[in-house]
């Protein structure tokens, strides 16, 4: 398996923008948190499960699956996600960590090889600074909206110079369902490439010509959002990568779902939180 390099970062950033979040506003000037008031047909909550794959050209397939739960109405979510084993650092590497996030405070499960850093602890918070808190927040109504009604997400896709298709209808998990696909230029699911832009800059000129199609299944009775999928194969060689895809599944929409904050769990300074960033960083470039 290919090592993971600075190029699989972007993907990570990339491709979830291929899949309509392209409102997160990084570096922007702090703003107030937002109401968290939804549309009459938002999910209040869903289960999901989700799937990236990627490939470094003539290499073998990374696939990071992540699970978790999201209570939009209480702006909490949790998520499990299996790191490969090629990642470069070694503490993390083929490890499943854990992640939690509560109103704008992000909690880490600590791997026990590093535990010691944190004098045993479990787990470790610290907030997201006031930019990201805010996409967060913006994000998560964006999606709330989605997960509700299927076709605002297409719309929102063709307002932005996407190109939508019916492909008919089929069943998932024994769910009659309605597919729509979407093609979309890289470039039009923005400002999330200012992020792209801090990572490598070349990569926001050459998805000027690149492409993304997102397949979206829709309950055929209610409308919620049942699977969404992203295939950036017109961006991937840009990437240095052979394929890029993700996948999202959604599961138990409008259940009941209760998210708490770790017990224990050891606040960290901004100071350590850079520290720890630039290191990741470093290992990835």
């Amino acid at each position: 398996m290919g090592r993971i390099t600075r190029a699989s970062a972007v993907v990570l950033v990339g491709v979830m923008a291929g899949s309509g979040i392209w409102y997160a506003t990084s570096g922007a000037s702090p703003k107030p948190r937002l109401s968290t008031t939804h549309a009459v047909t938002s999910c209040s909550s869903t289960a999901y499960d989700l799937s990236l794959s990627f490939a470094t050209t003539g290499g073998a397939t990374t696939t990071v699956p992540v699970s978790g739960q999201i209570s939009f109405s209480a702006a909490a979510a949790t998520a499990s996600v299996v790191v490969p084993s090629s990642f470069p650092v070694a503490a993390l590497a083929g490890t499943t960590e854990q992640v939690v996030l509560i109103k704008g405070t992000l909690y880490l499960a600590v791997p026990s090889s590093l535990s010691s850093f944190v004098g045993g602890a479990s787990w470790v918070s610290f907030p997201l600074p006031s930019s990201v808190d805010h996409a967060v927040d913006t994000i998560g109504l964006s999606l709330a909206d989605w997960c509700g009604n299927a076709s605002s997400l297409v719309n929102a896709l063709e307002a932005r110079g996407g190109t939508a298709t019916s492909k008919g209808t089929s069943t998932i998990g024994g769910v009659p369902v309605n597919e729509t696909q979407v093609t979309i230029q890289a470039k039009r699911l923005v400002p999330l490439v200012k992020v792209i832009r801090r990572i490598d800059s070349k990569i926001v000129s050459q998805m000027a010509t690149a492409s993304v199609t997102i397949d979206i299944w829709a309950n055929s009775s209610s409308n919620q959002l049942v699977q969404l999928s992203a295939d950036a194969t017109g961006l991937s060689s840009h990437l240095g990568l052979s394929n890029v895809s993700l996948t999202v599944d959604l599961t138990d929409v409008d259940q009941p779902v209760t998210i708490t904050a770790p017990a224990g769990a050891v606040a960290l300074s901004k100071s350590m939180v850079r520290t720890l960033m630039r290191t990741l960083g470093a290992a990835l470039s």
